[in-house]
């Protein structure tokens, strides 16, 4: 599949995102504000590590994967002349799973992921019913009614 990974991610109102970028002008660090891009995006969530939840410690890549990460930033940054980069479905797939590390709490950005690789979602979002409140879910039964009067 091919994307146009400088293509900017947009916020909940349409508006471009933007990052940090900090480079040396004459010897001196300058920041200024740059367009948060597709490319950013896949790039931050493929290099993103697991923290083992125990040690603490952040995952050990395997060879494999390490390899896989390269692979894909090479493809990320070789562009043809319309900014895109030739993903394949798996390349594609394991770029949503490393998301859900590197954006596990940004659903803004892991949404946007989502929709450049799966497209938009159209469907409605259904909330579950709320549960009866306390109250309303134990209502005491209605007393007896009193026997009547001379009914023996």
């Amino acid at each position: 599949m091919k994307i146009n990974v400088l293509t900017p991610l947009k916020d909940y109102s349409g508006k471009n995102l933007t990052t940090k970028e900090t480079n040396m002008v004459d010897g001196k660090p300058v920041t200024t504000d740059k367009e948060f891009t597709i490319r950013d995006a896949f790039e931050n969530a493929i290099n993103s590590l697991k923290t083992d939840p125990t040690t603490k410690q952040p995952e050990l890549l395997t060879t494999e994967v390490r390899n896989k990460i390269y692979q894909i930033n090479l493809k990320l940054y070789a562009l043809n002349s319309s900014h895109e980069a030739d993903l394949s479905v798996t390349e594609l797939a394991f770029i949503k799973d490393r998301a859900d590390i590197g954006y596990a709490n940004n659903p803004l950005v892991y949404g946007r992921i989502c929709e450049v690789i799966e497209g938009p979602q159209t469907e409605e979002v259904k909330l579950p019913k709320p549960a009866p409140a306390a109250a309303e879910a134990q209502t005491p039964p209605a007393p007896a009614a009193a026997p009547e009067k001379g009914a023996n």
